[in-house]
């Protein structure tokens, strides 16, 4: 993955990409939780350890559709979960 990411970093420059890093995917219903986000590898608490280690697919479904109409995440790497 990282190799990919380089990559997309590197070489892509002509497309809008956006890598998303979920924590553990689980097979449930979206639900309609706030999303948080996070540059990096994954969405920190204060102390600085994950919020969460799961999130549901179909809510990483509902971020990665939200990024097709908002241009805070093109070109970038983030880590994303539900509150």
């Amino acid at each position: 993955m990282l190799e990919m990411e380089k990559y997309l970093e590197d070489e892509c420059s002509d497309l809008n990409w956006t890598v998303v890093r979920p924590p553990g995917l689980q097979n449930t219903p979206v639900t309609d939780k706030e999303i948080l986000t996070h540059e990096g590898y994954f969405v920190p608490d204060e102390r600085g350890y994950p919020i969460t280690n799961t999130v549901s697919r179909a809510d990483v479904s509902r971020f990665m559709l939200s990024t097709l109409n908002d241009n805070q995440w093109t070109r970038k790497i983030v880590a994303m979960c539900c509150k």
